[in-house]
């Protein structure tokens, strides 16, 4: 009877071992800028995301901006470093975007 119990506890903690896999491959898919650009979100939920970081986006977008005059010297040279200031810049150019057709349809 103790096989039986230790057999049934094997089968419980790999079923829940696989579904954590897939879970975590899920929050892993998410994280992605590119996935997250094909997530069919409506604008109005979108234009709650940026106006509630409204404060923020100009800033880092300044920011971005110094970083981008010694961008050569980042392209000769490909580091994670620069790669993600490539895509914070192409997210925060997505958010401006859609900030701006949001805001030409209020008028």
């Amino acid at each position: 009877e103790q096989v039986k119990a230790q057999v049934a506890l094997s089968n419980i903690a790999g079923k829940r071992i696989r579904i954590l896999f897939k879970k975590t491959a899920d929050v892993l898919k998410y994280l992605d800028l590119q996935h997250i650009d094909r997530i069919d979100v409506p604008d109005a939920m979108k234009l709650q995301f940026i106006l509630a970081k409204d404060q923020v986006i100009p800033s880092q977008a300044a920011l971005l901006e110094q970083v981008k005059n010694p961008q050569p010297i980042f392209d000769s040279a490909v580091s994670p470093s620069s790669t993600v200031v490539q895509s914070e810049q192409y997210r925060f150019k997505k958010d401006k975007e859609l900030l701006e057709r949001v805001q030409q349809r209020a008028m």
